[in-house]
């Protein structure tokens, strides 16, 4: 014997339209809002990898002119700094 009556079955429940809109609302607000920062994100990471590579570019260029002044002047002027390079050590390297 089924105790729950057909008309109050959980395929026939709906929730009440303010609460539909409501929610719908919010989801709404939620992609509207997810879709603007992912736009502005990926576009202020653009910017700041060209910047980061015009300033890289500007820093080897110096470095190929053997421009010390120019150098000094883009590193931070800190006992703390460390320059690397992965390539390749000279073969009388100390």
């Amino acid at each position: 014997m089924n105790m729950i009556r057909p008309e109050m079955s959980p395929s026939n429940v709906r929730p009440r339209r303010s609460s539909r809109r409501r929610h719908v609302a919010a989801v709404a607000a939620a992609l509207f809002l997810a879709t603007t920062y992912w736009s502005v994100g990926g576009a202020q990471a653009a910017a700041n990898d060209a910047e980061a590579r015009a300033i890289f570019e500007k820093f080897i260029a110096a470095q190929n002119a053997h421009d010390a002044d120019a150098v000094k002047a883009m590193l931070l002027n800190s006992p703390g700094t460390l320059l690397f390079a992965s390539g390749e050590e000279p073969p009388q390297a100390y």
